[in-house]
């Protein structure tokens, strides 16, 4: 991302920073790299809070519907 931002002249980093505070619209960006920085930052963010998820303490004490390895619906007791 670095790279992309140093790379090209047209790239403000300046209104990425502000589609990624949510304080402007990402329809607003100007240029197809600062859109493609801004998915590869939302992308980056998305895997992170996945891999913190645990939904198993989500969920402890109660009930819930998961698939299994073959795409089976398993009812687990939490």
């Amino acid at each position: 991302l670095g790279r992309e931002l140093e790379a090209s002249a047209d790239v403000s980093s300046g209104a990425i920073g502000e589609v990624l505070r949510g304080a402007r619209s990402y329809d607003t960006l100007d240029h197809p790299q600062e859109q493609a920085i801004v998915r590869a930052t939302w992308l980056e963010r998305i895997e992170q809070l996945h891999r913190d998820l645990d939904m198993r303490k989500v969920l402890a004490g109660r009930p819930y519907a998961e698939l299994d390895e073959s795409g089976n619906v398993v009812i687990r007791n939490g």
